[in-house]
């Protein structure tokens, strides 16, 4: 098969257009069985390339076969639709195939990246000091903010390992990405406490701060909670402002983990939904949930980029050649 970019940026056009013209009368994709997509989509890899007619046919089957998440009458998941400016973006990132290691090879992109964190800060309502990045999902954002409060507690665990009990704390209505990223951040699943919740779907203030002094009489050390700004279930918000006061009494990081409803941040109407949220010390949201953006838009911010540097700041001479400090 011939590479020719032009080529297959036309075919791609016009797999495009009969697809979203087929999108208006039928939203949904007709169900395949995973036993029957091999026999109704070829889809084996030979030795030898189809021709280009061959080729054309099985890519639109394969397009129009596949459940059309990216449409906004698609419900089954948090998705937020298509946007064609966010498709577009995508389609020129994946031309440029540019890597967002240093200035020397991102160039102008960087500047970009840099240029919506600190504009998103603001509106969060950070200082200066604080620093953000682009996470593989929403996962991974709270991830990150595991390690780094476990970092913040004793920087030696990052070369030494664990040396003490620490604890964790979230809504029985949380993300089940918590339990999953305490075992990977050597914290231990045992050790994530799942506090009860209203019958709104919100954690409850009570419970926590009871669960938290239990365990300081234990000899243990509470380190971090993790806050929800829209329940996967039931969209629920917990309550940032008091969480942040129990926070700041017992030196526990405080993580907003905004995936699904973080994006409140841009509404005049709904931002008193996470009331407080300048003064928790990570926050993360999903844009491909509710803004329209493609999969995987997340975005990571730090009340102190500090913590950044010092949980994941790395060193390789053979790459990472910067500008000067900030580039």
């Amino acid at each position: 098969m011939n590479n020719n970019i032009l080529e297959d940026l036309e075919l791609f056009n016009e797999i495009i257009k009969e697809f979203l013209n087929e999108e208006k009368t039928t939203p949904a994709s007709k169900f395949i069985s995973p036993e029957n997509i091999m026999k109704e989509i070829d889809l084996k890899l030979d030795k030898h390339p189809l021709d280009n007619e061959k080729y054309k046919k099985l890519l639109k089957q394969l397009i129009n076969s596949t459940p059309k998440s990216s449409s906004k009458h698609f419900f089954n998941q948090l998705y937020g639709g298509r946007h064609s400016k966010a498709v577009l973006g995508d389609l020129l990132a994946v031309i440029l195939n540019t890597s967002m290691a240093t200035f020397k090879i991102a160039g102008p992109q960087v500047i970009v990246e840099k240029t919506i964190l600190e504009t998103i800060s603001n509106l969060v309502g950070y200082s200066n000091e604080s620093g953000g990045t682009f996470p593989t999902g929403g996962s991974m954002s709270n991830f990150m903010s595991v390690v780094m409060a476990r970092d913040k507690i004793d920087l030696s665990i990052n070369k030494r390992g664990m040396s003490k009990t620490l604890i964790a704390y979230t809504s029985d209505c949380s993300h089940y990405s918590i339990a999953k990223n305490a075992s990977f951040a050597g914290i231990g699943r045992e050790n994530v406490r799942y506090i009860l919740s209203n019958n709104r779907g919100q954690i409850d203030i009570i419970s926590l701060e009871k669960e938290i002094k239990k365990d300081i009489d234990r000899g243990l050390t509470p380190f971090y909670l993790n806050a929800t700004a829209g329940t996967t279930v039931l969209g629920a918000f917990d309550p940032v402002k008091k969480l942040v006061n129990i926070c700041k009494r017992y030196k526990i990081w405080l993580h907003l983990d905004g995936a699904f409803g973080g994006s409140v941040i841009f509404s005049k109407n709904l931002k008193n939904l996470v009331e407080g949220i300048e003064n928790v010390d990570s926050f993360c949201f999903n844009a491909h949930k509710t803004l329209g953006a493609p999969l995987s838009t997340s975005v990571l911010l730090v009340k102190k980029k500090k913590y950044l540097y010092k949980s994941f700041d790395n060193d390789a001479q053979y790459l990472y050649q910067t500008h000067n400090k900030d580039y």
